[in-house]
């Protein structure tokens, strides 16, 4: 004899919240609530009456919506309007009035107002308790997403008579970045000063490059200052800046105007330079000469 399958309970809903899943209290012409009387969503009126619990209801539920227990675990807060059945009424008092609140911008005394009490079903309680938790959570979840260094821009503006200031942390993420307006235009800028640069750079690649083109360097230098640390004729990474400016000033002819002190050595490349009558047009050639 094989056993029969057992039917599974479909979900662990109590018959309260799925009652109030799919039932509404039903209403009069002037809004006001009809005791004992619920109207389904699908429009069918069922009565409960006090101390019957909700029979009469789930009965109604389960013959006309078998998959009620697929239909609530689907069910997302627009579908639902709300998830006020899944919470705890205590809850549900707390967010109301923390809600009102401070979304209101009222004082924190407002939920032990009287008149406040007469006009609400919201009960009075003390908020300072969880005015802080909420305080201490929502401090935390921005400690998350903020970096270790970041700024702080104040932006204020005006409606009316009445004046706001925004406080906003600034801080960069591994995104594409979206310059301003003011940046575009340095950045285009650069751009122009990189390609004057990048002129220098294809011309120091020809064949026939000697020593005079630190003129081109020279040129570099006297548009942007900055490059004299790395392109000036005595920048640190020159290895030998007498040796080059001699070098410099032979291919141009200046030899003999150098200092007192640099003038034998060069004077003998250059006695050996006139007597070969053959000026040198490249650094292969002046080390050959000077050899």
């Amino acid at each position: 004899m094989l056993p029969s399958a057992r039917t599974q309970r479909p979900a662990t809903f109590t018959n309260k919240q799925v009652a109030n899943f799919f039932f509404r209290p039903c209403r009069d012409k002037y809004d006001e609530v009809i005791l004992e009387y619920f109207r389904c969503r699908c429009g069918a009126v069922r009565k409960r009456s006090p101390g019957l619990g909700y029979t009469n209801l789930m009965q109604h539920i389960r013959r006309e919506h078998p998959t009620f227990a697929a239909e609530m675990l689907a069910a997302t807060p627009g579908e639902t309007g709300s998830l006020l059945h899944y919470v705890r009424h205590s809850a549900q008092n707390t967010f109301g009035w923390l809600e009102w609140i401070v979304m209101g911008n009222l004082p924190l005394s407002f939920c032990e107002n009287r008149l406040a009490r007469r006009y609400t079903n919201l009960e009075p309680i003390t908020l300072r308790r969880s005015l802080e938790a909420v305080t201490r959570s929502v401090e935390r979840a921005i400690a998350v997403d903020l970096l270790e260094r970041f700024g702080i821009i104040f932006d204020g503006w005006s409606h009316a008579s009445q004046h706001f200031m925004a406080v906003l942390a600034w801080y960069e993420v591994g995104e594409e970045l979206l310059p301003s307006l003011g940046v575009k235009k340095r950045l285009k800028n650069l751009l122009g000063e990189l390609k004057e640069a990048e002129s220098v750079s294809k011309a120091l690649q020809g064949g026939d490059v000697n020593l005079l083109v630190r003129v081109c360097f020279d040129g570099l230098i006297a548009k942007k200052e900055s490059y004299s640390t790395y392109l000036a004729p005595r920048a640190e990474n020159v290895h030998s800046p007498e040796f080059e400016s001699g070098c410099v000033r032979v291919l141009k002819g200046q030899a003999l105007r150098w200092r007192l002190f640099l003038s034998v050595p060069l004077r003998k490349v250059t006695d050996r330079v006139m007597a070969t009558r053959r000026e040198p047009r490249s650094l292969s050639d002046f080390k050959s000469v000077a050899a």
